[in-house]
């Protein structure tokens, strides 16, 4: 059996509707209604606890010629539960801002974004994104974004940034 789940994203400046999406996702279930865990994921070792994104900033090591981020961009994450949000800014973003959940796993994210560039636009779009530890502890987020508001899909690969005194990051 599926399950839909439906959203609305509304983008636009000044107040004004310029283009508006609905998106579905899908999903298993069973007759009670309970999401169902597909096996190869109960097979993952959980990488991320609750609250292991909470604090940690990240920053764009590469991106694909579909992507406006780029190595100035700065993300800071928040986590309660399993839902992680984070404030982006920098290069050509202005502001943006990701929400979404963690997977029981703890290795793979699924979230919706949105930002503000250097030209005003207001773009959104859907990303789903792995989580992985490099061999110096550091956490990379490898995610694979599509574009609501514009064409284009593509990766991104950030990587945490280690705090360092005198740190003069935008965030």
């Amino acid at each position: 059996m599926q399950a839909f789940n439906t959203a609305d994203i509304v983008a636009g400046q000044d107040g004004k509707v310029a283009q508006q999406l609905r998106f579905v996702t899908t999903g298993r279930i069973d007759r009670e209604g309970a999401n169902v865990q597909e096996p190869s994921a109960a097979k993952r070792t959980r990488l991320m606890t609750s609250s292991g994104l909470h604090g940690r900033r990240m920053r764009v090591t590469s991106t694909d010629s579909g992507g406006v981020v780029s190595g100035e961009t700065i993300l800071e994450f928040e986590q309660t539960s399993d839902v992680v949000s984070a404030r982006y800014r920098g290069g050509t973003i202005i502001d943006g801002y990701l929400v979404g959940n963690l997977d029981p796993t703890g290795t793979s994210l699924r979230f919706c974004y949105v930002q503000v560039d250097l030209r005003g636009n207001v773009d959104a779009g859907a990303s789903t994104g792995t989580i992985d530890q490099l061999q110096d502890g550091r956490l990379r987020l490898i995610e694979e974004f599509q574009w609501f508001t514009r064409s284009g899909r593509g990766t991104n690969v950030f990587e945490e940034i280690r705090d360092t005194v005198g740190s003069s990051d935008p965030l």
